[in-house]
């Protein structure tokens, strides 16, 4: 009896290949920030003027000069005083010589002369008044940004600041908060609206290119940490009751492995891993292939 042949069965098809969006944990700088718009102002200012009437003789300086502490700004000499200053000198001259020749009339020529000489000290002290010069040096101005009540209660003083403003595109300035205003600006917080609060802080203008009125954009930081992993926070899973988060990293081979990390400092677009990943892991964006499937080389980020 001859056996059959058997027809050998077709092989399984293989799986299909599954597109992995993956994201690398990679060490860097990291800045957790408070932004707000903000507006440059003066920080310190003061009044100059003269001590005693009189018509302007000369104006020192011109508008937007740079003046230190004690700078002749402007002479404002009273109309009288040089006509009499010349008139008195003549007159002392005149006294000295009739002195000399009139002994009888020594002591009242001597009483005129102690009044000429009272008169003018007087005079040259007039004259100190009327030149105005400035109480102040200024090389620094103040910003007041409004910041929303939701983030106003992270910020601190002594905190670093760091602001833009459109005249100088690409370039950044540096500078500490000063205050956080107890009371919110006005008009805010009303009728179920958010409350904004003014916060200040300084920045030195020593080459003079801030001018008040400029507008910014401001980032408060927060918190900050160098040389620290960083993952892309789209990878981050969900977290678990112990406050770690679920991650599906991949290994050598290819293959989806769940793994449990610990996060620090997170914005929006970025998360801090404290443990669980290393450097140049990858991360599966989204949620893993099915079993069975075959994961091809990730591409990401």
């Amino acid at each position: 009896m001859l056996a059959q042949a058997t027809k050998p069965s077709p092989p399984e098809a293989s799986a299909a290949p599954v597109k992995l969006d993956t994201v690398t944990a990679r060490r860097g700088d990291f800045r957790q920030t408070v932004d707000a718009a903000g507006k440059l102002q003066l920080h310190t200012w003061a009044d100059a003027y003269a001590r005693i009437g009189g018509q302007v003789k000369e104006v020192l300086v011109a508008i937007g000069d740079t003046v230190q502490v004690d700078q002749a700004l402007l002479d404002s000499s009273a109309r009288p005083l040089k006509a009499q200053n010349a008139t008195r000198e003549d007159a002392f001259e005149s006294a000295r010589m009739n002195a000399s020749s009139a002994n009888a009339r020594v002591d009242a020529i001597a009483a005129q002369i102690h009044e000429r000489e009272a008169t003018l000290k007087i005079d040259e002290e007039a004259c100190q008044k009327t030149l105005v010069r400035s109480p102040i040096a200024g090389t620094v101005v103040s910003m007041a940004a409004r910041v929303a009540e939701s983030d106003v209660t992270r910020l601190r003083p002594g905190m670093a600041a760091s602001f833009t403003t459109p005249g100088y595109p690409g370039k950044h300035w540096s500078g500490t908060l000063r205050q956080v205003t107890p009371i919110p600006d006005e008009g805010t917080g009303e009728q179920g609206k958010q409350a904004f609060y003014t916060v200040l802080f300084e920045v030195k203008n020593a080459d003079h290119e801030l001018m008040s009125g400029m507008s910014a954009q401001v980032q408060f930081v927060v918190a900050q940490a160098r040389d620290t992993l960083l993952l892309p926070a789209n990878g981050l899973g969900a977290q678990d009751e112990d406050g770690q988060y679920r991650v599906n990293a991949l290994d050598a081979g290819q293959h989806v492995a769940a793994r449990k990390v610990k996060v620090g400092l997170r914005n929006v677009q970025q998360v801090q891993i404290l443990s669980g990943l290393a450097p140049g892991d990858k991360v599966l964006v989204g949620s893993a292939p099915d079993a069975g499937t075959k994961s091809p080389a990730a591409s990401g980020s």
